[in-house]
């Protein structure tokens, strides 16, 4: 195991850890550990550490490269469906709008035709109760009729009655009594 060799913002750091890639220490340390690493190893190790520090960068950087395209992509993505899904929010709205004014016609229509149900059984109950009271009121007038139509045949067959009684009475005083 090897000691701790630099401590830097991020901890303490060992010739390891940073051959390894573990830590991310600061400029001077990272000198200080390459001293150590070619002192140590001599100066083809630092060669080959210096490779693959720099084959590991450029393999972060296209990494890095991916993953920004991928980012930009689902932005661009995310951005078109937001787009899309404001669109069709107004278009919702727009509908709901107009779904809101129809509703609210029909329900001023329906209110006014109710109203105007509610005049028109009001008129039509007054004019059955007129006409009731009209029919009744004939009614009684046919049976005054009636009634007064009876009195008077009875009166005029009591009038006939007494015609014909007269009549005989007058024939009674014209015929000569019979003789002596």
């Amino acid at each position: 195991m090897t000691a701790p060799t630099a401590t830097n913002q991020h901890g303490p750091s060992t010739t390891d850890d940073v051959r390894e890639g573990n830590t991310m220490p600061d400029k001077e340390s990272r000198t200080q550990a390459l001293c150590e690493i070619f002192a140590s190893h001599g100066e083809e190790a630092v060669k080959n550490h210096i490779a693959q520090l720099t084959a590991a960068r450029a393999d972060h950087a296209a990494a890095h490269d991916r993953w920004q395209q991928q980012l930009d992509q689902a932005a661009s993505t995310h951005r078109e469906q937001i787009a899309g899904l404001e669109h069709r929010i107004a278009a919702l709205t727009g509908q709901l709008d107009e779904h809101r004014e129809r509703l609210t016609r029909a329900i001023a229509e329906k209110d006014a035709a109710a109203a105007t149900a509610a005049e028109h059984t009001r008129r039509l109950d007054a004019e059955l109760t007129a006409a009731r009271t009209a029919a009744a009121a004939e009614r009684d007038r046919a049976e005054t009729a009636r009634a007064d139509a009876a009195a008077a045949h009875a009166q005029a067959e009591a009038a006939r009655e007494r015609v014909a009684e007269l009549r005989a009475e007058l024939q009674d005083l014209r015929t000569p009594p019979p003789g002596p």
